[in-house]
Order: C-alpha cells, then structure tokens, then sequence
C-alpha cells in the first residue's frame, strides 16, 4: 500500500501564481496524497481561489501574516507518512512526490532531496542547481557538510514521526525561518537520499523572498543562535560563515547605509569571537579566488556593498 503524503502549502496574496501551484500539485502521477493549504493574512482573492479548489485541497485559514506559523500549522493538520513544503508562487514536475517517495523508500533514507530548476521571470532566463553533489550519503558526511546543503524546505521530502521525535518547528516571528528546521532535520537524519532530477521549479519574482532584503537581515543572527539547539557549535563553522558572509554581501540592497555597516560588523565580529580560522575552512577554501578575498575581509564587504 503506497503511503499518504502530505503537502503543505502557505499562501499569502499569491493569487497571480495560486492556479498553477496547485494545478502542478495536483497533477502528480502519485496520487496518495493530501493537500493542506494555509492562507494566512492574504488582502487579495487567494482565499476564493483556495475555495474553489475544494474539496480536492484541504483549506485552513489564519489570520497570522507569519509563513513559520503557516508552515507549522500544516504540520500539525497532517496525517500523512511523508511531508513536503511547496511555495504557493512555486510549481512541481509532475513525477516531483514520486520521485522523492521512491528515492527515500529504495534507499531506506530518512529524507529525500531533487535537483531545483531556477526560473528567473524577469530575466527570461532558467538556472538548474542540485541542492547536493552526493547520491546518498550517511550520518557522518551529513554532519561534516552541514555547509553545502541548500537550506530551502521546498525540494525534499520528510518523515513526519522524525519532525515530531525531534520537536522541529518553524520559528514564527523572524525571517529566515526555515534555516533551523530543515538544518535541524539534516542533523538528525541517519542518512539523505538524492534524485538528480530539477523536479523543483522555483520561481522568482520581484516580490519572492529572494529578491527582498530589509531590516529584517538582521533575523539571521537569532536564527543562528537557534541551530545551537540542534547542532553543536564544533560542526557550524562552515556554516556559520557560509550564511554570515553571503549575507553581509546581501546588504547591498539595503538602502540605508548605516545600517548596512551594522550588519557587516556585527556578522565579522561574530566569526572572528566563534571561530579561530573560519577563513580556512572547507566553505572558503571552495569558494572561487576571487570571491574568497572579498569574503574574507569585512573592509572589502563594505567596499564591495557601498559600490
């Protein structure tokens, strides 16, 4: 007997991309599944389109704005074997869920991760990135290479009774908050499983959260703080300085230049205070030369960032 998926879907003023989310989820050549939808807090017509789509999809409306919050609660309506996030801007290839439950049931994995095509609307152009090199790989290469894995919730498939063992949530009132959880589920799995296959399309738009950079940024530093909870420190230094250095170099799109210097000493401040030789390790090392030198001295980042 296949096991029950379920797929949880946030929904927040998506209603320009809701039909083909949902067309793409409901289309899937596997068919066990559940789809729970959480509309939280939308001003626009996703709500009567979520409605309109019942009762193929189960709708639960909030009114929290919090994408943690929505993400939780789907976890909570849930009763399937298997959980997957999808963005409700976002679609899926059709054989997306079969894929996935086959990779993680072959292989006995405890999580299932597929290849991410990124369509650049704007742009008109695409991008296929694989969130890890590694067909499968076993609890000791997961804890050594915390860094190289894509944080993103959206291209894997979980086990629901791990989320629950592990007590994983969504942080609810900051940005970011999909780091802990799904850093947190790495951490506790024996092993991951991979499909080659983009069977991930993310889409991105100028309103994806990709694109927008606020004073929010400055959320990463307390969802740092979080994975101390799931991971120990030893085993965050390429990670720590992965996040901190990207997204020091992210502040360029912050229009307030004081603030963009806050960040950038506070986040090189807090790799120098943590770790003795974040500039040596694997993270760095891999980075291309030119790359590595501006991320490795902050003055750079500023110069860099004030361009």
């Amino acid at each position: 007997m296949t096991k029950l998926v379920s797929i949880v879907v946030p929904v927040h003023n998506s209603s320009k991309y809701l039909k083909r989310c949902l067309d793409s989820i409901l289309n899937q050549t596997y068919k066990n599944i559940e789809v729970i939808t959480v509309e939280n807090g939308s001003t626009d017509d996703s709500l009567e389109i979520l409605k309109s789509y019942e009762p193929q999809i189960k709708v639960i409306k909030l009114d929290s704005k919090s994408l943690g919050t929505a993400r939780n609660t789907g976890i909570n309506a849930s009763i399937g074997d298997y959980i997957s996030f999808i963005d409700s801007d976002d679609t899926i290839k059709k054989e997306f869920i079969e894929e996935l439950v086959n990779s993680i049931e072959y292989e006995k994995s405890d999580l299932s991760i597929c290849g991410i095509r990124e369509i650049h609307e704007e742009k008109k152009e695409e991008i296929i990135r694989e969130d890890f090199p590694h067909k499968n790989i076993g609890r000791e290469e997961i804890k050594n290479n915390l860094a190289k894995f894509d944080y993103g919730p959206c291209n894997k498939l979980y086990k629901r009774d791990i989320i629950i063992k592990n007590k994983l949530t969504f942080p609810t009132n900051l940005k970011y908050e999909d780091v802990p959880f799904v850093l947190g589920y790495i951490s506790s799995a024996n092993k991951i499983s991979r499909v080659s296959d983009a069977l991930y399309n993310y889409h991105i738009h100028s309103k994806s959260e990709q694109t927008t950079v606020d004073e929010r940024i400055f959320d990463i530093f307390e969802i740092l703080e979080l994975l101390k909870h799931h991971v120990n420190i030893i085993l965050l230094e390429g990670l720590y300085t992965k996040i901190l250095t990207i997204y020091s170099l992210k502040t360029k799109k912050l229009k307030d230049k004081t603030k963009r210097l806050e960040f950038i000493d506070k986040a090189y401040d807090l790799l120098d205070n943590t770790f003795d030789n974040w500039r040596e390790c694997e993270y760095m090392l891999s980075r291309p030369f030119l790359k590595r030198i501006i991320q490795s001295h902050r003055k750079l980042v500023k110069l860099y960032t004030n361009l």
